[in-house]
């Protein structure tokens, strides 16, 4: 067979271009993060436990903490947090926790460790009386 002779190509259309490259809604580097020192207190969902913390910043997507426990977060761990417990009854409502993921953490030594945390949703869906600052 001839080149001449070969069938013609049949017509394609052409693929749509990929869509353009996002970044994910909660990457740090979206949000502005706030410097904020306040008591908290983290659930961990696997080990059902409570741990003491600090939060060191908190930002639209997430939130820095110094966690105090000797527990290891490790990330994907899914956690519920609170900014500002309510000290005077020490106990913690469900409505106040945020549920969260860790995407990171770093042993600071002495049972204490920095996490790193996403929020399942944007901080501004959860209202002044569930997230402080």
């Amino acid at each position: 067979m001839e080149p001449s002779d070969a069938a013609p190509a049949p017509l394609m259309s052409p693929e749509p271009p990929p869509p353009p490259a996002t970044i994910p809604p909660f990457d740090r580097r979206l949000y502005a993060r706030s410097r904020v020192e306040r008591p908290a207190k983290l659930f961990h969902r696997a080990g059902l436990a409570y741990a003491a913390a600090t939060s060191a910043d908190l930002c639209e997507g997430g939130a820095l903490l110094r966690v105090h426990t000797g527990r290891r977060f490790e990330p994907g761990d899914v956690v519920d947090i609170v900014i500002e417990p309510k000290m005077d009854t020490g106990l913690v409502r469900t409505k106040s926790l945020i549920e969260a993921i860790v995407v990171r953490s770093s042993p600071l030594g002495d049972d204490r460790q920095f996490v790193a945390v996403r929020f399942a949703r944007p901080r501004s869906e959860y209202g002044v009386e569930r997230l402080a600052a």
